[in-house]
């Protein structure tokens, strides 16, 4: 017997084996710091096309289980801190403080109501010495799976 003989069935093992070790680390990667949901590498549709999946989210996404992308809170919140009008009242906001009117601007999710963050932009006004309110801006609702915004005023 010649080692060339072992040469073809040689490769394909180490070929099989590769690709196996490849594929179950790719399901056995660990999820994102801050993600609750486990990345796997599956079709991912997003709209009417059919994508690649990908081991990884892009970024602000995760991808759940069923392969689903969605936002994270944390995208929600950049996304409506980006939005124009939102710039524009937190700068006003802003120049009001640097005038001596301690106020301060608020962009927090407040709840989750079906597939969307709710979004509230506020400031907090003082009273007096012991007492505040908060002025609302705006609630937007943010889908996760569409990324679609929805302002209630």
């Amino acid at each position: 017997m010649n080692i060339r003989d072992f040469d073809k069935p040689l490769i394909g093992i180490l070929t099989l084996s590769a690709t196996l070790v490849l594929a179950a680390t790719a399901f056995a990667e660990p999820p994102k710091a801050g993600s609750s949901s486990n990345v796997h590498q599956r079709a991912v549709s997003s709209g009417s096309k059919n994508t690649t999946a990908r081991t990884t989210p892009q970024p602000g996404k995760v991808i759940t289980p069923q392969g689903e992308v969605r936002l994270t809170q944390a995208d929600a919140l950049k996304t409506i801190a980006n939005r124009p009008e939102v710039k524009e009242w937190k700068l006003a906001v802003t120049n009001a403080a640097k005038k001596g009117r301690a106020v301060t601007a608020h962009i927090e999710i407040d709840r989750k109501e079906g597939e969307a963050y709710v979004v509230h932009v506020f400031e907090v006004v003082p009273d007096d010495a012991a007492t505040s309110h908060t002025a609302t801006f705006n609630w937007y609702y943010v889908n996760e799976r569409s990324g679609s915004i929805r302002k209630e005023f």
